[in-house]
C-alpha cells in the first residue's frame, strides 16, 4: 500500500503563526491591488468624460466664433495667440472602458472574499 512518512516540526505553533501572518500580508496586498484596479477604472471613466466635455466645448466655441461678427480687434488677437494643439488620446481605450464596468462587480465580490478570509486569519492568529 502507501507508506506514510511523518516529519517532526520544531516549534509548530510558531510556524503556524508565521504562516498565518504571511497569509494575512498576502491578502492585504491583494486588497490593495484590487483597489488600485478599481481606481484605474474610475480614472479611465473620468478621462473619457473629460474628453467628451472638451470636445463639446470646442464645438460650442467654434459655433460662437462663427456667430460673432468679425471685428478688427478680434482678428488681431486671433493672429497673435495661436492655439496649441495637445496630444491626441489613444483610440484603443474605448473597448477597455465598456468591459471594465462588468468587471467592477466581480472585483467587489473578490474584495469581499478577501476581507472575509482576512478576518478568518486574524481570528486564528488571535487564538494562537
Amino acid at each position: 500500500m502507501e507508506d506514510k512518512f511523518y516529519v517532526g516540526l520544531h516549534r509548530p505553533v510558531e510556524l503556524r503563526k508565521h504562516l498565518l501572518e504571511t497569509s494575512r500580508s498576502t491578502i492585504h496586498a491583494l486588497k490593495e491591488f484590487y483597489t488600485i484596479g478599481k481606481l484605474r477604472e474610475e480614472k479611465l471613466a473620468v478621462l473619457a468624460l473629460l474628453k467628451s466635455e472638451t470636445k463639446e466645448l470646442k464645438l460650442l466655441l467654434k459655433k460662437l466664433e462663427d456667430r460673432l461678427p468679425e471685428h478688427e480687434l478680434y482678428l488681431s488677437k486671433k493672429k497673435e495667440v495661436p492655439l496649441k494643439k495637445g496630444k491626441k488620446g489613444k483610440k484603443g481605450k474605448k473597448g477597455k472602458k465598456s468591459s471594465g464596468k462588468k468587471k467592477s462587480s466581480k472585483k467587489e465580490t473578490e474584495l469581499d472574499k478577501l476581507q472575509h478570509s482576512l478576518s478568518e486569519i486574524e481570528k486564528k492568529l488571535g487564538r494562537i
